[in-house]
């Protein structure tokens, strides 16, 4: 007896195009289970000042135009967005050390503590979706978001443009002169 449920497949999808499409319905079910977390009592922070506070826990402390880079925003957007979040008691700004210039980003106990409590959130709902689930299909689910995780590691990275190399002009070749060209002979 295998551990399939009804509708389940019985050739495994081998193409990319149809792994993309169940991988496609897959994130849109955990786009929805995310925003039910998000948007639970209590969560006083929108979309991107939420990306904004997992990007600073990331890196644990990051300076403001580094955020601004990873969160493909200007400046004056992440400037304003942190402006929140500090004034919401989760960000704390720092001068730079080296240059005083910079400002240093990085959570406060109140904002690691937000992150922990919606990461709690997600991970129950997760929790509650993988426990119906056969447990050697979440043992194969498992392996295929670790080689997933594996290969969209380098298609993730941004890539950096290339770099203008001078283009070789060839060298003038002197043009052979042709009968109406010729000077006359003397």
């Amino acid at each position: 007896m295998t551990d399939q449920h009804p509708g389940s497949r019985s050739a495994p999808l081998t193409s990319p195009d149809e792994v993309a499409t169940a991988l496609l319905t897959a994130v849109e079910s955990l786009v929805v289970l995310w925003g039910r977390a998000h948007q639970a009592p209590g969560t006083t922070v929108s979309t991107s000042q939420l990306r904004a506070l997992i990007t600073i826990d990331r890196h644990r402390r990051i300076h403001l135009r580094g955020l601004a880079e990873e969160l493909g925003a200007a400046a004056s957007v992440t400037s304003r967005i942190c402006d929140r979040l500090q004034t919401a008691g989760l960000i704390d700004r720092d001068v730079g050390e080296a240059d005083r210039r910079q400002v240093i980003l990085r959570l406060t106990r109140e904002g690691a503590e937000l992150l922990a409590e919606l990461r709690e959130r997600r991970r129950a709902g997760l929790r509650a979706t993988l426990a119906g689930m056969a447990p050697a299909a979440r043992a194969s689910l498992l392996v295929g978001l670790e080689e997933y995780h594996r290969a969209a590691e380098p298609v993730a990275q941004p890539v950096a443009p290339p770099v203008a190399q001078p283009v070789a002009q060839p060298a003038a070749q002197p043009v052979a002169p042709t009968g109406h060209d010729a000077a006359p002979a003397g």
